[in-house]
């Protein structure tokens, strides 16, 4: 017999004060963590109206504070899902015996990654972990356009430019994997509209010029040169031209890491195929001089 309903339960996230702040004191603790909830297959019930509703009455079971501002969400509970965030374009994901998790909204995550980020007394330490934590984030559509609503995204582009975490490479590499995941939303933000400032900024960690080494870092810089060399814009392709010579290229198919070696050549190829006629007839005699 075809079930015509989705039985399954939703569980309060132990961590919302994290996200609300003083908007959730706490007094307000609750020792009710669950509720649990029946679906109808057959009707659309997660439109934004109805959705807004759910949240809203499950709020109120788990007796957590009122508000009228966008504060809960729903989101998966399995990262494995197409989107952290339960939306009306993925409610089809919703399984039979499902449990979600009534967390803060993606604004009220956007607004404490970005203020995590900007604290100027934020440790090394702690800074690798909330990028670890915003990197797991950043794949969810939802998440992303409140990030970038509030300049998340110019904040990042804004540390690259300036050098804001030149002490840690690790740091500066989990931010470019972050912004490589941000980026990856249609609509969002192009790589054609990025400054000059970046792309010189990005070019120097494969040319040398940043006077540092490190393979992650190293992939995440080609892969963001390639796409930017991609994005049918003529001022940043000849930009990056400028800025990564072929030749600077070469150095890095020493390396073991297979990585390095892939997007060295993927990036060979597309300055290649982007290259006037006679800087093509030099990238072939650097080729055969290197053999």
């Amino acid at each position: 017999m075809l079930l015509l309903f989705l039985l399954g339960a939703v569980k309060l996230d132990p961590h919302l004060k994290r996200y609300l702040g003083d908007e959730f004191p706490t007094e307000c603790n609750t020792n009710v963590t669950w509720a649990y909830l029946t679906f109808d297959k057959q009707a659309n019930f997660i439109t934004n109206e109805v959705l807004t509703d759910l949240i809203t009455r499950l709020s109120i079971e788990l007796k957590l504070p009122q508000s009228e501002r966008n504060t809960y969400a729903l989101k998966f509970e399995d990262y494995g899902n197409d989107g952290v965030f339960l939306t009306k374009e993925n409610r089809s994901l919703v399984p039979q015996g499902f449990i979600l998790i009534l967390t803060a909204s993606p604004e009220r995550y956007a607004h404490y990654f970005l203020s995590r980020l900007r604290n100027p007394a934020i440790h090394t330490g702690d800074l690798r972990v909330t990028l670890n934590e915003l990197m797991a984030l950043c794949g969810d559509v939802s998440f992303a356009t409140q990030f970038m609503r509030i300049g998340g995204y110019d904040y990042i582009f804004e540390v690259i430019e300036k050098g804001l975490c030149a002490d840690s490479v690790s740091s500066q590499s989990r931010f470019l994997q972050a912004l490589l995941i941000l980026m990856d939303h249609p609509g969002l933000m192009y790589w054609s509209q990025v400054s000059d400032e970046f792309v010189s900024k990005i070019a120097e960690n494969i040319t040398g010029r940043a006077k540092q080494e490190d393979n992650t870092l190293l992939v995440s810089s080609l892969n963001i040169i390639d796409l930017i060399l991609n994005a049918k814009n003529d001022e940043k392709m000849n930009l990056v031209l400028r800025e990564v010579p072929f030749e600077s290229l070469i150095r890095h198919l020493e390396k073991s890491d297979e990585r390095v070696i892939l997007n060295v050549l993927t990036l060979m190829n597309s300055l290649y195929s982007k290259a006037r006629d006679h800087v093509k007839n030099d990238i072939v005699e650097i080729s055969y001089a290197k053999d």
